[in-house]
């Protein structure tokens, strides 16, 4: 017994080492990546709002997207670890997922629109480029906030530790970067371990992060 607890714990601690490992490499790559478009700053912020805040919320994304390929396509390779994102059928899960995510924005509008917290004005304030410019900059920051949790990390700690893990840890990890939302009260807390719960989910059935 006590032989097969010891090796249990063994086994755990390997695990736990390698995915510290893992994790700190990513990170460091990642942060990497983030202080090149920070030495960027200023010829990027010479382009003028809205799009700066695209380009700054573009250019950690694709850094995301190169650390989890670097890192599978190197030291990875003969690990088993599903970054999320297939090339199979892509154009097909990127339209389901774009559908959904509309679909997600569309219901929180009408229930804070009913709540009549706030007020949705029709008025031509802004124009269609700057709309566009802004939802790319958006779609970029939660695409990077997902290959930051539920990418490269999720599939590191499914490789050993399982899927429901992986949601587990990842829920955890998402709902720590959102603060603002627990500093909100109860009902921003709820909304964001919801949204974690439910985007982690997404990822564990359909094995992508496109959808």
């Amino acid at each position: 017994m006590s032989s097969s607890l010891a090796s249990r714990l063994w086994h755990f601690l390997k695990s736990l080492g390698f995915i510290a490992a893992r994790t700190l490499l990513f990170v460091l790559l990642f942060a990497a990546s983030v202080a090149g478009v920070a030495a960027l700053s200023d010829p990027i912020t010479s382009l003028g709002k809205p799009w700066s805040v695209a380009v700054f919320d573009l250019l950690p994304m694709l850094g995301l997207i190169l650390v989890g390929i670097l890192l599978k396509q190197t030291i990875d390779r003969r690990n088993d670890i599903r970054i999320g994102l297939p090339r199979a059928a892509v154009a097909t899960r990127l339209l389901q997922g774009i559908a959904l995510g509309l679909a997600w924005l569309a219901a929180a509008l009408l229930i804070i629109a009913v709540g009549a917290r706030i007020h949705l004005s029709t008025a031509p304030t802004l124009s269609v480029t700057t709309l566009l410019v802004t939802f790319l900059a958006v779609t970029a920051n939660a695409i990077t906030q997902e290959l930051l949790v539920r990418g490269y990390l999720w599939g590191l700690i499914e490789s050993r530790w399982g899927q429901w893990t992986a949601l587990i840890f990842s829920s955890a990890i998402f709902s720590a970067l959102h603060p603002a939302a627990f500093a909100a009260g109860w009902i921003g807390a709820a909304n964001i371990i919801g949204a974690s719960l439910i985007f982690g989910l997404l990822r564990l059935t359909s094995g992508s992060l496109w959808l």
